[in-house]
């Protein structure tokens, strides 16, 4: 997951896109002290896709890092893996490779 955050980060300085962390450390710290255990017991709406058998999100929220990075000439790197739904398929979603 932090090297996903790496990878935005560095799309986001090369885009020039002003966010409220100064780095990718700082977000991820954010994310997995503040963000994410309030939210331990919600099922998100990802979530419940998986379980009802439809496609998700995740090429929709990685595939714009992903062509910017392309663009740059830069590895799609872990977004590219997650975006490309190779890795979501066998690595998260499993049961839903077949999509």
């Amino acid at each position: 997951m932090e090297d996903i955050v790496e990878e935005l980060f560095i799309v986001l300085n090369k885009r020039k896109i002003a966010v409220d962390w100064d780095t990718a450390g700082a977000y991820s710290s954010h994310l997995f002290t503040e963000l994410i255990p309030p939210t331990r017991d919600h099922f998100s709406s990802m979530l419940q896709d998986i379980r009802h058998g439809k496609k998700t999100e995740i090429d929709a929220l990685n595939g714009k890092v992903v062509r910017w990075q392309k663009k740059w000439h830069r590895p799609a790197g872990k977004q590219g893996a997650y975006g490309a739904g190779k890795r979501e398929k066998a690595v998260i979603l499993g049961s839903q490779s077949s999509y």
